[in-house]
């Protein structure tokens, strides 16, 4: 088979799909031309010999997984909002139902 992508040059491609923008026809062909362009590639022959297709196909996939990641991070965040605006309203209850209102409750312990 061959060797596979590497990090380096995944990270090179999203930083360049963000510098060039999705929206121009002709992102993947800057891209290759970038890719063989940039001196950390120099002697890369895997990369200099990808066709545009292979750089679109990788490209997308990236893409997607990126945005796979991005949501996932969104739920979570969502969550933990979620479990905070829960724990402060069971606090509240809790706290109304000893008739403490805002005090902390270490401090009421104390003063008895």
């Amino acid at each position: 088979m061959g060797r596979a992508w590497s990090e380096n040059e995944d990270r090179f491609m999203v930083c360049m799909m963000e510098k060039i923008g999705l929206d121009r026809p002709t992102v993947f062909e800057e891209i290759k031309k970038g890719l063989r362009m940039c001196p950390q590639f120099r002697f890369d022959w895997f990369i200099k010999s990808r066709t545009t297709t292979e750089i679109m196909k990788r490209c997308q996939y990236l893409l997607l997984v990126l945005e796979k990641e991005f949501t996932l991070a969104q739920q979570k965040d969502d969550k933990n909002k979620e479990n905070e605006l829960n724990g402060s309203s069971k606090r509240k209850a809790d706290d109304a139902k000893l008739g403490n209102g805002n005090k902390n409750p270490s401090k009421i312990l104390k003063a008895k």
